[in-house]
């Protein structure tokens, strides 16, 4: 999925840990397992009708590992498009990080590690305008 959104503000990555997933959960959400869901969807004749299979009852034992949070429609057509003016997020379970996408809240911070080339990490200063996690969901 693409993570530079816009390319005068860099994507913020912190660690997962400074999430309030109270409040994460109140947005819209999207991940792996909705891809795959639609497309199974598209091409199996029980599903298409309302009726579900065996394998689209395995879908939702999927483990998944990034889902995106969006307060703002989230389209996935082959590319991810977010709306304007939008706070989203991505997380990443199996690397316990989570990147903001879009956000209203922009600060200057350092760039991030090789893990993460052209972002920026929200626990380094720095001097590149960053999305940066709004206060609501920030753990407290």
């Amino acid at each position: 999925m693409m993570t530079q959104i816009d390319s005068e503000i860099l994507v913020g990555v912190g660690n997962l840990s400074d999430i309030d997933f109270d409040a994460l959960i109140e947005l819209n959400s999207f991940g792996e397992r909705d891809i795959q869901e639609d497309k199974h969807i598209k091409v199996c004749s029980l599903c298409s009708e309302g009726e579900y299979c065996e394998e689209y009852e395995l879908l939702f034992e999927m483990e998944e590992s990034v889902r995106i949070f969006s307060d703002g429609q989230i389209i996935y057509d082959g590319e991810l498009k977010l709306d304007e003016d939008t706070i989203s997020i991505k997380v990443n379970f199996n690397s316990f990080t989570y990147q903001v996408l879009k956000s209203p809240k922009i600060e200057d911070h350092g760039l991030c590690s090789p893990c993460y080339p052209s972002q920026a990490d929200l626990d380094a200063k720095g001097n590149f305008k960053t999305y940066a996690l709004p206060n609501d969901f920030k753990r407290k």
